[in-house]
Parts: structure tokens; C-alpha cells; sequence
């Protein structure tokens, strides 16, 4: 009882701090990315739990230890079903059935990748705790430990769908990658001393090393590629598109993401706002989506993976394409739901570098880098900026090319940002925070 009780504590305990932060107005300045992660790492924490725990037996011999197993799966369905509940509630404003939009949902279930493998994850659960019982198991026999099986696949599935959520360099998701991989390889070796030294075959031996392989495989690879899955020729999802007319194209098989000034007039409000707002700043969406609305001057976006930003890197690949006044690439960073923002761009007209402040729509000028670049129309080239408490270092290419400190340290949501007119194409973006560099 003492354990089971022990269990009860600590799994209540991550929900519970959620509730009391809520209440309390202090999940920081993106509500809906604390709840997300702590609900999705809860979720996997507690499924590596319940799989760690027959090894763990095993070596120990510690029996007592079997009769939180289901105890652990349960608790980790329940933190899943929240994490799933977040996303539609606030990341898609479903508020209210006659609010929810269905195709946008679809498309992120069919085309982005990290959704895919945790929609695999949550659907390998759905079973496992349906069959919980001791009825089910009573009725099941046999087919009810093959069927809990699947808890393996909804392991490997939610560790790739962190991997491949986590678009920054994190040493947590490839953390947990390895406690999965060291799971599954002692699951083989049980298995195999089980048939007394003899080689691994037969359908559930065979089925684990699949899984080991498949899971070795899929954790060990690179963060997702920017706008991977993403529907060519729209609008993407991942990136929050606020002004301008910004679209998915492809180049050698991977993705861009064009700007197309020449095709956009200021003041034009962006598709979808009220749920862009949410997404961005669940609680204060209103006011931010006004705000929005009262600053339709530059075209500019927002990466949807990268919550509060404050020191760290932030970079992408340009291509300048065209512009009726200048040629144009700019970062964005800052941006709070005031709807206020900095950013570090180029542009031809000057061949410089520069860093403004927009407040209230209107643009401030607050220093020129002062060292001169000419970069030839349609090449690559690499805009990066590091932000140090309150102070600015920016880069074209390894060039720095600008230097200032700011009256006080910017945090706030990244993206992209240009002139209206610019016509600009964009690879890359990447946005690490300072334990990353």
C-alpha cells in the first residue's frame, strides 16, 4: 500500500502543479507551451515508468514492484488524454464544438510528422487502458499480455514524436531515447536467457527486435527538418503567418518557405486570426489579435515550436528574390502579446544590417551595423543573430556584422520579418537557446 500510495503521489503531482500554476497566472508568458510539454513529458516519463518496471524485477527481485505497473500505464493514458486535450482546446480552439475547425486538425494528424508518430503513441494507449480491468484480463487470457505489447510501439512512438518536436538541439529527448533503447535491449536479453543461452526467434522475439530496431533507428536521428510535412504551395501551420503573403515551396526535395511581397497590400488581415492568437498567447488572445490588426505594415510571422525566447541563437537561410523599393530578410524576436517586437534584418537599399523596434505598428529605428555587404540576387546566404541578456550580436554568414546592447534583455515569441514589398525565400530557420550553444 505504502508504494502504491508513493506511485499516487508523484504521478498527481506534475497535474497538480499545473493546476495550481494556472490558477495563479504564473505559467509564464506561453501558457499553452507549458502546458503542452509538461503534460507530453509527464505522459512519457510515466510510460517508461511502467515499462521499466519487469526489468527492473528482474534484476532486483523486488516482486512488490509488478503491482504499480498498471497503476504507472493508467496515469500515463490520463496525462496523454490532457496533452491531447490541450492541443485541441487551445493550439486549435476547439473551445466549443461549433468553434472547431476539422480540416486544420486533419492536416496536422496527415502531414506533420511529429503529430503523426504521437497520434500513433496516444492509439497504441487507447487499448492498453481500456483492457485494464481484471475483467478484460480475465476475458482476454493469453491475448491480453500480447495485446499490452503495444506498449512498446506507443514507447518508441512518443519518444519520436519529442525528438521530432524538438526542432533546438535538447539533451532531454535523446536522454530519454536511450533509457527506451536500454529498455527494449533488456527485454531481448531476458528473453534470451529465457531460452536457456539459445538463439532469439519465434513471432515475440521476433516482434521485440523489430521494435528495438525501429525504436534504435528513429531515436537516433536529427530534429525535425524546418517545415517538413508541411502542404507545398499553402500557407504552413508551423510557421504563424500574422502579415504577408507567406507560402510552402519546395527546392531539391526539401521544403522553403517564400515570401511574395508582390502580392500582398498592407492593412490586408491575416486568415484565421482569432485561432493564430490563441495558439500564440491563449490568454490574452483578444488583445494581442487587435493588436495585430492595428500594425498591418510589415510582413511577418512566428515559428510555432519555439515558445519564450530570451538568450541563445536564432538564424535562417535567405535567398533575395525581389522587392519594388528593396530587397529584404529579417528576424523577428520579442514579439510579446502586446503585439511589440524587435528585429534584425538586411536589405539592399542600405547593404547593411540593422535593428529595429516596432511598437504599435510603427517601425523605430534603433541602430545600423554600419558594415557594408553586397549579397547578389538568388544566392543563399545566412542571417544570424545571438541575444546575450541585452545584448545584440548579428552575423551575415560569419561575418558580425552588427553590435548593440539594448536598454533592457528581450524575451518573447521568434519568427521572421520583412518589408511588404520583399519577395524572399527562407530555409533553416533554427532557434537555440543558450544551454544549446
Amino acid at each position: 500500500m505504502a508504494l502504491k500510495a508513493l506511485v499516487t503521489l508523484a504521478a498527481v503531482w506534475p497535474g497538480a502543479d499545473l493546476l495550481y500554476n494556472t490558477f495563479w497566472g504564473s505559467l509564464g508568458i506561453n501558457p499553452l507551451e507549458t502546458l503542452l510539454l509538461t503534460s507530453g513529458e509527464t505522459t512519457l516519463v510515466l510510460l517508461l515508468c511502467s515499462l521499466a518496471v519487469t526489468p527492473i524485477r528482474r534484476i532486483t527481485g523486488w516482486n512488490r514492484l509488478q503491482s504499480v505497473r498498471r497503476m504507472l500505464g493508467l496515469w500515463a493514458f490520463f496525462y496523454a488524454c490532457l496533452h491531447l486535450a490541450f492541443y485541441l482546446l487551445f493550439d486549435r480552439a476547439c473551445l466549443y464544438w461549433s468553434d472547431c475547425q476539422i480540416q486544420p486538425i486533419i492536416d496536422d494528424i496527415t502531414k506533420r510528422k511529429f503529430i503523426i508518430a504521437g497520434m500513433v503513441a496516444f492509439l497504441a494507449m487507447v487499448p492498453l487502458a481500456l483492457t485494464s480491468t481484471q475483467g478484460a484480463i480475465r476475458r482476454l487470457g493469453r491475448r491480453w499480455q500480447t495485446l499490452h505489447r503495444l506498449a512498446y510501439l506507443a514507447g518508441v512512438a512518443g519518444v519520436v514524436h519529442f525528438l521530432w518536436k524538438t526542432k533546438v538541439p535538447e539533451t532531454k529527448p535523446y536522454a530519454y531515447a536511450g533509457i527506451l533503447v536500454a529498455l527494449l535491449l533488456a527485454r531481448l536479453y531476458f528473453s534470451w536467457r529465457k531460452r536457456n543461452q539459445s538463439a532469439v526467434r519465434g513471432p515475440r522475439s521476433a516482434v521485440l527486435m523489430i521494435v528495438a530496431v525501429l525504436g534504435a533507428a528513429a531515436c537516433s536521428g536529427a530534429p525535425a527538418v524546418w517545415l517538413d510535412g508541411e502542404p507545398i504551395g499553402a500557407e504552413p501551420s508551423s510557421f504563424v503567418v500574422l502579415a504577408g503573403n507567406w507560402t510552402v515551396q519546395q527546392e531539391a526535395g526539401a521544403p522553403i518557405l517564400s515570401l511574395d511581397g508582390s502580392t500582398w497590400k498592407t492593412g490586408t488581415a491575416p486568415r484565421d486570426l482569432s485561432s493564430k492568437a490563441m495558439a500564440l498567447f491563449p490568454r490574452s488572445a483578444e488583445t494581442f489579435g487587435t493588436r495585430v490588426l492595428g500594425g498591418l505594415q510589415f510582413a511577418y510571422g512566428v515559428d510555432r515550436s519555439v515558445g519564450q525566447f530570451g538568450d541563445g541563437e536564432i538564424q535562417v537561410d535567405f535567398r533575395l528574390i525581389g522587392g519594388a523599393s528593396d530587397q529584404f530578410a529579417g528576424i523577428l524576436f520579442g514579439l510579446n502579446d502586446d503585439g511589440n517586437h524587435y528585429a534584425y534584418r538586411y536589405n539592399t537599399k542600405d547593404g547593411d544590417t540593422a535593428l529595429w523596434r516596432v511598437v504599435d505598428g510603427e517601425r523605430q529605428r534603433i541602430h545600423h551595423g554600419g558594415v557594408h555587404v553586397e549579397i547578389p540576387m538568388g544566392e543563399w546566404r545566412t542571417l544570424r543573430m545571438r541575444v546575450q541578456g541585452a545584448a545584440i550580436t548579428g552575423w551575415v554568414n560569419d561575418l558580425q556584422t552588427l553590435q548593440f546592447t539594448l536598454p533592457e534583455a528581450p524575451t518573447g515569441r521568434v519568427g521572421l520579418w520583412s518589408k511588404p514589398d520583399a519577395v524572399t525565400d527562407y530555409r533553416n530557420f533554427k532557434a537555440v537557446g543558450a544551454q544549446g550553444l
